[in-house]
C-alpha cells in the first residue's frame, strides 16, 4: 500500500515537473517571438509614372526562437513622408523559419497623385521619380504569428527607412 502511494505521488512529481518545464519553454519561445526583429531587406521597383507607383518591399524578418512560425494576418499602415498612402490588411506573407533570418515580399501600390493631393506639395512626386534619398516609407501596424498553439498576436511593427536606403540594402544583399 505504501509503495503504491510513493509510486503515485512520485508519478505526479515527475509529471507536474514535466508540465512547468514546458510552460516554461512555451514562455521563453513566445517572449522571443515578441522580440523578433523585422526590417527592410529591399525593394524591387515594378513601375514608377505619374499615376502608379508598384514596389515590392522586401521584409526581413530574424526569429531568434527555436519554432517556426506561420505569419496568420498582418494589419499595416504604409506611409510616405508620413503621410498615409495604403493600408495592407491580409492573410500572412509566408513562413518564418526558427532561429534564422527569412524574406517575405510586400506589394505596394498607389497613384502618387494622390498623395501630392494630400501633401499639396509637388516635392514628393519629383523625390518619387528623382530622389529616393528624400522618401522615407514607414511600415507601421501588427501581425499575428503562431505554430501550434505558440504564438502572437497584435506584434508591434515600426520601420521607417528611406528609399535610397532600401535599395541600398537590396545591393549589399
Amino acid at each position: 500500500m505504501k509503495l503504491n502511494t510513493f509510486l503515485r505521488n512520485f508519478f505526479l512529481l515527475g509529471t507536474t515537473v514535466i508540465v512547468g518545464f514546458a510552460g516554461f519553454y512555451v514562455y521563453q519561445q513566445q517572449n522571443l517571438l515578441r522580440k523578433m526583429k523585422i526590417s527592410f531587406a529591399g525593394v524591387i521597383l515594378d513601375n514608377i509614372s505619374l499615376h502608379t507607383f508598384a514596389m515590392r518591399l522586401k521584409l526581413k524578418f530574424t526569429n531568434s526562437s527555436d519554432i517556426d512560425i506561420n505569419v496568420e494576418k498582418y494589419d499595416f499602415d504604409v506611409l510616405i513622408n508620413g503621410q498615409p498612402v495604403m493600408k495592407i490588411l491580409s492573410p500572412g506573407p509566408g513562413y518564418i523559419m526558427a532561429n534564422s533570418e527569412s524574406v517575405n515580399l510586400l506589394s505596394i501600390k498607389f497613384d502618387p497623385t494622390v498623395v501630392l493631393s494630400k501633401l499639396f506639395s509637388t516635392n514628393i512626386l519629383s523625390a518619387l521619380l528623382f530622389d529616393y534619398s528624400k522618401v522615407i516609407i514607414t511600415l507601421s501596424g501588427v501581425m499575428s504569428v503562431s505554430h501550434v498553439g505558440i504564438g502572437v498576436h497584435n506584434l508591434a511593427v515600426n520601420q521607417s527607412s528611406t528609399l535610397a536606403e532600401i535599395m541600398q540594402s537590396e545591393k549589399n544583399s
